[in-house]
C-alpha cells in the first residue's frame, strides 16, 4: 500500500466520478450478476472493496435488509463523495463508507459474511495482500465474490486491451485463479469472452478454506 497509489487514484477519478456509472456501463459487465451469485441474506454483514460511486449499494442493501450492514471501502475521495450522496438520498442508516486503501488490516476482524470485489481487485497493486485481508475479514462459512477483467494473453486484440488497461491503472494479466485456490474453496468460476475475444471477465465465488481471524 502506498500514498502514491492513493494519490494516483484520487487524481484519476477526480473528473470521472460524476459520469463514472454512465461511461462504464458499456464494458463493466457482470456487476449485478455477482451480487446475485453471492446469495446474500437478510442480516448479513457485507464489505465491498473498491465501492466506487456505490453502484452496487441498492442491490446489496435490498438483499441484506434493515438488519444487515454494508461497509463500503474506497481510497478515492471523489468516488466516495458520490457514494455518500447515494446513501443520503436513499436514507440508508446501515451503509457506511470507509476511506482507506484495503489490505493493511481487516475492518470487521472476522465478523463479515461476505467480501465483494467488483472491478476493484485489478486496480490494487498489492492484490495478494488484499485477498489475505479479505480472508481474515470473513467469519466461518463466509464468502468472497469477485467480478473483474481477465486475459489469457492470446491474440493481438487481447494484448492491446491489456496494454490500454495498464495505462488506466488496471492489470488484467494476473494469476487470480491459482492464488484464490490457496485460500478459498471455489464455488463458482465462470469466464466470459467479450467483443470477439478482445478481452474477458470472470465471476468467482469462494469460501474461506481455514478458520477466520476471529477464531485464530
Amino acid at each position: 500500500m502506498s500514498t502514491a497509489h492513493r494519490d494516483a487514484m484520487s487524481r484519476y477519478y477526480q473528473l470521472q466520478a460524476p459520469i463514472y456509472d454512465l461511461t462504464r456501463r458499456a464494458f463493466l459487465f457482470g456487476r449485478e450478476q455477482i451480487v446475485c451469485d453471492l446469495n446474500l441474506n437478510p442480516g448479513e454483514v457485507v464489505v465491498e472493496v473498491g465501492c466506487g460511486t456505490g453502484k452496487n449499494f441498492s442491490m446489496i442493501r435490498g438483499a441484506i435488509g434493515d438488519t444487515g450492514e454494508l461497509i463500503a471501502v474506497d481510497c478515492s475521495e471523489a468516488m466516495l463523495s458520490q457514494a455518500r450522496e447515494r446513501i443520503i438520498k436513499a436514507g440508508w442508516n446501515n451503509v457506511q463508507v470507509v476511506d482507506r486503501e484495503y489490505g493493511w488490516s481487516s475492518i470487521t476482524r472476522g465478523a463479515a459474511n461476505v467480501v465483494l470485489f467488483s472491478y476493484s481487485l485489478s486496480m490494487i497493486p498489492s492484490w495478494r495482500e488484499a485477498l489475505d485481508c479479505a480472508h481474515d475479514e470473513l467469519q466461518a462459512g463466509g464468502r468472497i465474490g469477485i467480478v473483474d477483467f481477465y486475459s489469457d494473453g492470446n491474440g493481438q486484440l487481447a494484448r492491446a486491451f491489456a496494454q490500454w488497461m495498464s495505462w488506466n491503472h488496471v492489470e488484467v494479466n494476473r494469476p487470480y485463479r491459482e492464488t484464490l485456490a490457496e485460500q478459498f474453496r471455489t464455488r463458482m468460476w465462470v469466464r466470459h469472452r467479450v467483443m470477439s475475444n478482445a478481452w474477458c471477465y470472470f465471476r468467482y465465488v469462494g469460501v474461506a478454506r481455514i478458520e477466520s481471524a476471529a477464531e485464530k
